[in-house]
């Protein structure tokens, strides 16, 4: 699978303005608490984690409600 085909771009950016401004924290609190246990969650900076699976940054696309983890771990 392609990986233009797994992200969409505009959630992209969506995402990192949410992770900016803080909106949906109650979602990426959630969310991140799944992922701190996943085995796919790789530091890339001090602050900032990725899905080794997808790349995505993980605060940015767990702020957006309509983003799923690609294993299925976002079960809402």
């Amino acid at each position: 699978m392609y990986f233009w085909k797994m992200v969409n771009p505009i959630h992209i950016i969506q995402g990192w303005f949410y992770r900016i401004t803080h909106k949906n924290k109650e979602l990426v609190n959630k969310r991140l608490k799944i992922c701190n246990t996943c085995k796919y969650r790789t530091q890339i900076t001090k602050n900032i984690y990725v899905c080794s699976i997808c790349w995505c940054e993980l605060k940015a696309k767990a702020s957006i409600k309509d983003e799923k983890c690609l294993i299925g771990k976002w079960n809402e």
